[in-house]
């Protein structure tokens, strides 16, 4: 009785493809990682149902779920079986072997303008490749012709046929049973599941509207490299979560993975995919456009929900995600160097570039992701392109910063003088040293400039400076402090300005 229920089980079966599943929702991480809902009717028969899936289903490890409603699932099995196909091929696809199986066959040859009569002889091959042909004239002439010139072959006679061949073809063929606790006639299964193929990269237009305030446009490019999309809701996620197998294929369905000396096998399997086919179709929305999406907030992720999108495979989709004014302000920077760990001699006059920034507060109810920004000014009617960088991630209410040029019309300089070294005995220095910085500040612009200067130090400091101390912290494997301090000034217009420090140092030599 065994015997029987098991064959049973092979040849009864409800057999789907992966057509029957609908794409519910896809939520889209940046770094290429999808979560994937899909769903169907089924009939089962004898409480299975099988599903052959192709390669475009291939889940991250530990991912895959199914709910069967009101059902109960009880076992999951995934086979995969190489299915030959055999098809006739016809061999004779081209002149030269139309040539070849036409020995004896009398022939009119067409070679560029040129026309050649005879009887086909003999043909040479080399590598495989068929490359002159042997024609005997009725004037008794051998004519050896380049067969790779021939346009144009006339029989005076029908040809032989064309050899004909069967090929077999291998495709591996995929199938995951799915057996239940009792039979419906329409089973409603629901498949969850991380997936790679599909990725979005966001970036941004800042539009500089007036001397204060701007638009800010984020765009999505959606990328298909995994399947057709139709009619499907897509989220795209802002964050960083932790996917920990995200680079290893589900044991269920990797027919790769082997066990290896009685212990199954965990190396890593990168999922990889490469488009193959040419960019079906490419859709890009204009850069003014009215959608103003509003991201849900879950936990430490933000998603951006987009309806009904219909993508094809191999295809980039941009889209406007949402628009919103900001404040903004425009502020210099400049980071002097640190000072040597053995400072020995005095240090001349050194420049120090300075850049210029624009400074956004977000007060939109948005976050801004990790993204390349392009920066917009409109001249008298005309766009101009100011800079293209990278604006870092922006919570709610947070600030950051965008470097648009290298300013040289504000010069910084600095420079150090050793005020005293004294030998220490008994210590784990030798030396200890006084040193004072001087950094000096020039404007050459037409107008007041906020200016942040920079300055870190290896030492103590000492004395009072107007600086204010950005950070401090014991440097590793030294006997001295490092110090971030920052000056923070309103630079007028051909202005100049210096600053003072001090710092002690302890040395070895």
């Amino acid at each position: 009785m065994k015997k029987i229920s098991l064959v049973a089980f092979f040849v009864s079966f409800s057999l789907f493809s992966q057509e029957n599943l609908k794409t519910k929702h896809i939520s889209v991480y940046s770094n290429g990682l999808n979560y994937i809902h899909k769903q169907g009717e089924f009939k089962t028969v004898n409480k299975n149902i099988s599903i052959d899936y192709g390669l475009n289903m291939n889940p991250i490890e530990g991912s895959f779920m199914v709910d069967a409603k009101a059902n109960s699932v009880v076992k999951l099995k995934a086979e995969s079986k190489d299915i030959i196909k055999i098809e006739e091929n016809n061999k004779i696809l081209s002149i030269p072997y139309l040539i070849s199986n036409n020995i004896g066959k009398k022939a009119s040859v067409y070679i560029d303008k040129d026309t050649y009569t005879g009887t086909i002889n003999s043909v040479v091959q080399k590598n495989k490749t068929l490359k002159l042909l042997y024609l005997v004239t009725k004037e008794d002439e051998w004519v050896v012709l380049p067969i790779e010139d021939i346009k144009r072959v006339v029989f005076s006679e029908k040809p032989n046929e064309l050899n004909k061949s069967k090929d077999s073809i291998k495709t591996l063929k995929k199938r995951l049973n799915i057996v239940l606790k009792k039979d419906n006639p329409k089973q409603i299964l629901d498949l969850y599941y991380l997936h790679k193929g599909i990725a979005w990269v966001p970036s941004y237009l800042l539009e500089l509207t007036n001397s204060r305030t701007a638009k800010l446009t984020m765009k999505a490019t959606v990328v298909n490299d995994l399947e057709d999309i139709k009619n499907t809701d897509i989220e795209l996620v802002v964050g960083s979560p932790v996917f920990s197998q995200e680079n290893r294929n589900s044991s269920l369905f990797d027919f790769k993975q082997r066990v290896i000396s009685n212990n199954y096998s965990y190396k890593s399997r990168s999922v990889k995919y490469e488009l193959e086919d040419d960019l079906e179709e490419v859709v890009i929305s204009s850069y003014r456009g009215k959608s103003n999406k509003e991201s849900t907030q879950i936990d430490d992720l933000y998603f951006y929900k987009l309806n009904n999108q219909t993508i094809k495979k191999g295809a980039r989709v941009n889209l406007d995600i949402f628009a919103v004014n900001i404040n903004y302000k425009h502020i210099y920077e400049c980071k002097v160097p640190v000072n040597e760990e053995y400072l020995r001699t005095n240090l001349s006059k050194n420049k120090t570039s300075v850049y210029h920034k624009i400074e956004i507060e977000n007060k939109s109810k948005q976050v801004f992701a990790k993204a390349p920004a392009m920066v917009l000014k409109t001249v008298k009617g005309e766009v101009k392109t100011l800079a293209q960088n990278t604006l870092s991630y922006t919570p709610k209410n947070g600030k950051s910063t965008i470097t648009i040029s290298k300013d040289n019309n504000i010069e910084v300089l600095h420079k150090e003088i050793i005020i005293s070294k004294t030998r220490v005995k008994g210590a784990k220095w030798n030396f200890v040293t006084i040193a004072e910085g001087t950094v000096y500040v020039n404007s050459y612009k037409d107008k007041t400039v906020e200016i942040n200067i920079y300055k870190k130090i290896l030492g103590d400091l000492t004395g009072k400076g107007t600086y204010t101390i950005v950070s401090q912290k014991q440097k590793a494997y030294s006997y001295n402090l490092s110090s971030t301090i920052k000056w923070n000034i309103n630079l007028a217009s051909k202005a100049k300005k210096e600053f003072k420090y001090s710092y002690k140092i302890y040395t070895e030599r």
